[in-house]
């Protein structure tokens, strides 16, 4: 049977590994999560995923080759059974759709954009519109190194601290990727596209499982139950999370997050 590829599109502090978590829960669902950058497996592995070829290759086997993706779903269950999670394991006969999770700025550095749109797969956009709240997480993980939480997990409080000096360069730049990424969804066409709004998701477990209910429709799979095992890791408001708060209000003075910035304080 040939598998239905597909692809979540987001970036970096915008929820993704909760949603690829959840959609791993469905036994029709295989999602290797990030695959082009430098840190990731399938990246270090390149040449003989792609047989020698290029990025447009390792992407495409990935997500259309039998025998790559055959592969891949063993080096997971490996990794499953490594870490005690051998009831995570896949049987790749039941797999109907297999995708990966990736950042719209690597596909962009890697030439892939237009390739997005060419080819016949279903993408579930990720956005996180909220610049200040999403470049406060990118300070969380920059300062504490927690990549993630699972629920009921303890997290330690850490006191942000911001530098005045790049602050406004660094959310601009936090901008311009969300920008990027709006723009890359928006070239495809609606048919093979769901997108999610961060805020939205995390709101309510019912506006959760209504997206998760959307995106499984869209890849063309069964809905399923899931459980949520992973949680925010910034619960406070802002002016409890970083310690040197005046110090960004100065900084985002007369500038675009002042207003933004204002109505969180």
């Amino acid at each position: 049977m040939k598998l239905r590829p597909h692809l979540i599109l987001t970036l970096g502090r915008s929820g993704s590994n909760t949603l690829v978590d959840i959609l791993n829960q469905n036994a029709a669902l295989l999602n290797y999560g990030e695959v082009l950058g430098e840190w990731t497996k399938p990246r270090k592995a390149a040449w003989l995923i792609a047989r020698g070829g290029d990025d447009k290759r390792l992407v495409g086997n990935l997500l259309r080759d039998p025998l790559t993706m055959r592969a891949a779903n063993m080096a997971r269950s490996l990794g499953k059974m490594r870490n005690d999670k051998a009831g995570e394991r896949k049987n790749f006969e039941a797999i109907q759709s297999v995708g990966i999770k990736e950042f719209a700025f690597n596909f962009q550095r890697f030439g892939l954009a237009d390739w997005i749109v060419e080819q016949d797969l279903s993408v579930v956009g990720m956005l996180r519109s909220d610049t200040i709240d999403r470049y406060v997480s990118n300070m969380r993980l920059t300062q504490s190194k927690v990549w993630a939480v699972e629920r009921g997990a303890k997290v330690d409080k850490v006191d942000l601290v911001v530098d005045p000096a790049t602050a406004l360069e660094d959310m601009r730049k936090i901008q311009q990727e969300n920008d990027d990424l709006k723009a890359m969804l928006d070239q495809i066409p609606d048919a093979r596209k769901y997108v999610m709004e961060y805020g939205d998701f995390f709101g309510s477990e019912q506006q959760m499982r209504a997206d998760i209910a959307a995106a499984t429709d869209l890849i063309g799979v069964e809905n399923h139950d899931f459980s949520i095992r992973m949680r925010k890791i910034i619960n406070e408001p802002i002016t409890q999370t970083i310690s040197n708060f005046g110090d960004l209000e100065k900084a985002l003075a007369g500038s675009e997050f002042e207003e933004g910035l204002a109505l969180k304080a």
